[in-house]
Parts: C-alpha cells; structure tokens; sequence
C-alpha cells in the first residue's frame, strides 16, 4: 500500500490522466488551434511535472471538466456518474499535489483528509452551478479549473503557516479578474 501513495506512482498516474483526456479533448473540440494549444501544454505539463506538478494538474482538471460537460450534454450521461468522477479526480489532484511537491507537513496534518474532502465538494458545487447556466463548455471548465487553483492555493499556505491577508487577497483578486474576463468575452463574443 506504500508504493501506491509514492510520487512515482503519483507520476504514472497523472501522465495517463493527461493522455486520456487530452484524446478526449481532441475527440470534443473541433478547433484545430485549440487541439494543437492543448497537446503544447500537455507536453508542458509533462515536462514541469518534476518542478512544478500544478501545471499538470490544473491542465488535468480542466479538460476533464470540458469532457464531463460534453459527455453530459452531448452524450447524455447521466449527471451522477460524472459528478463521482469528478469528485474522486478532484481528491486525487488535491492528494497528488501534496504528495509531488513534497508536503509531508500536509499529508501528515489530520485536517488533510478535510481538505480533501472540502476540495472535492467546493469543485462539485462549482460544476453544478455552472451546469445551469448558458455558456460555452470551455468557459465552464475554466472557472472551475480556477476555483479549484485558489481553494488549492489557499489550503496549501494554510498547512505551510504562511497564510496571511495580503497573500490570500492576491488569489482572490487574480480569481476574481480571470471570472470578470470569462463573463466579459462570453457576453461579447460568445467565447
């Protein structure tokens, strides 16, 4: 049970999630510019993983978000299905990002299992809410991509003891300029 919660593995299993849903991305987008935009930062992605495994992990959330949307509407799968996976891979970027930026301090705090938890529910609601309203798949996973990054955030400096007001405002305003881009180019070009 050790070696399923070492980085390696960790590693293994975030490059397979990248591939699955960078061919389920293909399969969805019919833009050629975005399909090459996502396969670069795919291999970005796979490139930064030993420095910095949240470009990986992000890129992971978001084109899984994009594929739940379109599996739900264009597929017809049924809502509860893809809200079980999309907690489960939720809980497992929060774990994996622990666990390959070397958090000892994180995993080993009673509070993580909490954090997790809080983490997988806080990306639920985001996706059910965003569910009902009218725009474009890609906007959708988007602004959920970002909440998930500044609740991670957040609980990151949480557990390292270096959250502080200014630090948390900084997150919240780029959230909030990059919620206020997503609502202006939806309401003006339909993005």
């Amino acid at each position: 049970m050790k070696k399923l919660g070492s980085p390696k593995f960790t590693k293994i299993i975030i490059v397979v999630l990248l591939a699955l849903f960078v061919i389920s991305f293909y399969y969805f987008e019919p833009s050629t510019t975005l399909r090459i935009l996502v396969i670069l930062f795919g291999l970005i992605g796979l490139w930064q993983l030993v420095k910095s495994p949240e470009i990986a992990s992000v890129l992971i959330l978001y084109l899984a978000v994009y594929a739940f949307y379109n599996l739900h509407y264009g597929l017809s799968v049924p809502l509860a299905f893809l809200l079980v996976g999309l907690f489960a891979l939720s809980i497992f970027l929060f774990f994996a990002q622990a666990n390959l930026d070397n958090s000892k301090n994180l995993l080993e705090k009673s509070i993580f299992n909490i954090f997790a938890w809080i983490m997988g529910f806080s990306v639920l609601e985001f996706f059910l809410a965003l569910d009902f309203l009218p725009i474009n798949p890609l906007a959708k996973a988007l602004a959920v991509t970002v909440s998930f990054y500044l609740f991670e955030k957040i609980f990151y400096l949480y557990a390292n003891n270096v959250l502080n007001f200014r630090r948390t405002l900084g997150y919240i305003v780029a959230t909030l300029v990059v919620f206020g881009l997503i609502i202006i180019l939806n309401l003006k070009f339909g993005f």
